[in-house]
């Protein structure tokens, strides 16, 4: 929950639809600006609870069979990765790759503790299976549409599949906003 300096909740996380501790800081300095320019409380709590993400950035766009989907095509290095992945408690299959654009895929392992599996794809699944494959079950897959069905082959409730690549899409897709969405759909027909 984020509370208030008199100790009063403010707003529960659980009526926040942005994923990730990252935008609770976000959420903070927005309602502490607004508060500042005079919005009463009310509209201000109104407002984060009916915020929705913007599509491809840690977007929860579908669950089925008690495993969710995340859509972070958005997440093009290895920082975005990283905080995409602190901002899960359960267990993540992990779809990796795309055109490296640089950075260390090893830099992940301390992110991993709640990483089920990595399913590294395109280009870079070469790097990334070397990077990680000491450390944490790795699949390797070709194309997005094959990691999709892998991803799901392997999924059991409770699970999230997260597709923050790491990496640019240009390997297989036009840009970040078609390989989301490419991901929304093949998720879709494995259903």
């Amino acid at each position: 929950r984020i509370i208030k300096k008199d100790h009063k909740t403010f707003i529960t996380l659980n009526e926040i639809s942005l994923i990730g501790k990252h935008n609770y800081s976000n959420i903070i300095a927005a309602a502490t600006t607004a508060h500042l320019l005079g919005i009463e409380e009310s509209q201000i709590s109104e407002s984060i609870k009916n915020f929705h993400p913007i599509h491809h950035r840690m977007e929860h766009f579908h669950t089925e069979n008690g495993v969710k989907y995340i859509n972070d095509s958005k997440a093009t290095n290895i920082d975005a990765v990283k905080c995409a992945l602190d901002s899960f408690t359960q267990p993540v299959i992990l779809i990796l790759g795309g055109l490296f654009k640089g950075g260390h895929f090893k830099e992940l392992l301390p992110h991993t503790g709640n990483v089920n599996a990595v399913i590294a794809y395109g280009e870079a699944q070469e790097l990334i299976n070397t990077a990680l494959r000491d450390s944490v079950r790795l699949f390797t897959s070709d194309s997005l549409k094959q990691a999709v069905a892998l991803s799901h082959s392997i999924a059991h409730p409770g699970d999230i599949i997260l597709l923050s690549p790491g990496c640019a899409s240009f390997d297989q897709f036009k840009n970040y906003e078609e390989r989301g969405d490419c991901f929304k759909k093949y998720v879709l027909e494995q259903i």
